[in-house]
């Protein structure tokens, strides 16, 4: 069971993908670099620069045509702003909005319970049972990772979403 993650933007991108690889290798997968080949792969956008949404559509499309049977999970900045065209990108795309984005943990313990063969129709499945059923939104800030894979510094999460008038980024 392998999962590879691509983030772009800014270090709250990078905390939650930090989180979210933490999740899932609680639950036994094995993270790999985003050029290897997954049983799923995970993109968190951004949307500060023309660049940045650029650099995100090239990717999903990439991943997606390089892997059809495989789920292409897409969240953060960009994927809030422009759900529609990014479904375009492929059959095996699925777009969870930045209010959601921490089920993707629990999509972790979902999937180690299903045959991998069908991880594209369960994941697909699962979000749309559970895509805005947060009822508390302090969920958004349990993003706790144990341990990091891409950085050694921690951070702290003050702030979530995005208003495209970013003073930080």
């Amino acid at each position: 069971m392998k999962v590879a993650f691509y983030t772009l933007g800014c270090r709250l991108n990078q905390l939650e993908t930090e989180a979210l690889a933490s999740s899932f290798r609680g639950q036994g997968f094995f993270i790999v670099d985003w050029e290897e080949q997954a049983g799923i792969y995970i993109i968190n956008t951004c949307t500060v620069t023309s660049k940045s949404e650029q650099k995100a559509r090239r990717m999903v499309r990439k991943i997606s045509r390089e892997n059809p049977e495989v789920p292409v999970i897409v969240t953060g900045c960009y994927a809030q702003m422009e759900r529609g065209s990014i479904l375009d990108l492929g059959d095996n795309v699925v777009v969870v909005p930045l209010d959601d984005k921490d089920i993707i943990q629990d999509l972790a313990v979902y999937l180690s319970s299903q045959d991998s063969s069908t991880w594209l129709n369960a994941s697909a499945h699962w979000m749309e049972e559970h895509l805005g059923l947060q009822g508390d939104k302090d969920k958004r800030f349990r993003f706790n990772p144990r341990e990091f894979s891409f950085h050694s510094r921690a951070y702290l999460k003050v702030q979530d979403g995005c208003d495209n008038q970013c003073a930080y980024c």
